[in-house]
């Protein structure tokens, strides 16, 4: 069975909207996973849209998984999702990341190399989810 059997929209992927560099790197991050490394797999979300309720956003939240790339520890992107009543399925928070790495001065090319790093975090994520989401789909259900 192909992924999009199981999941016909794909994954939304929701980045920071925040004017940090963590923020701008999980922007470019996402844009490279749906554009590139999973073309026709992801849906890049907006939060500000999110936050406005927007109903295609709120759609898409309500029946596809979703991986939250937060730019900072605040986490805007997962309380968002938290109080709309949903759960993401994967969080990566960009600035734990940086400091994993020793990126501690965000230049420009910084942000790229950063970029490209979340993106094949965000990648893996997503086909981590895809399986997850075929397993579930082979389980049996418990007969009561």
């Amino acid at each position: 069975m192909s992924w999009e059997a199981i999941i016909p929209k794909g994954i939304g992927i929701l980045p920071c909207a925040g004017s940090t560099p963590e923020g701008e790197a999980s922007r470019l991050a996402a844009r490279i996973v749906a554009d590139e490394l999973c073309r026709g797999k992801t849906s890049v979300l907006s939060l500000s849209l999110l936050l406005c309720k927007n109903n295609n956003e709120l759609a898409f939240i309500e029946n596809s998984p979703v991986v939250v790339v937060d730019g900072c520890d605040r986490k805007c992107g997962y309380h968002t999702i938290e109080k709309l009543g949903h759960l993401a399925d994967e969080v990566i928070v960009v600035s734990e990341i940086a400091k994993n790495d020793g990126m501690e001065n965000l230049t420009v090319e910084a942000i790229d190399v950063l970029s490209h790093k979340v993106a094949e975090k965000i990648s893996m994520k997503v086909d981590e989810i895809i399986r997850r989401v075929a397993e579930d789909r082979r389980t049996k259900p418990s007969i009561v």
